[in-house]
């Protein structure tokens, strides 16, 4: 990332995909035959007045 804000960005990242990891939302598998990737992606926003 080259923005000035990244990282905070970095940290929010990293701190969201341990959560996710402690909380075993998912896990990885073999895709079944005939079915298709839900795709997901994340959006970065800056929020005024907000701390990191």
């Amino acid at each position: 990332m080259k923005s000035p804000d990244s990282d905070c960005w970095t940290e929010a990242c990293n701190t969201e995909i341990f959560n996710l990891e402690a909380n075993r939302t998912w896990e990885l598998m073999e895709l079944p035959p005939g079915k298709k990737v839900v795709n997901s992606g994340w959006v970065f926003k800056v929020k005024r007045l907000a701390d990191c």
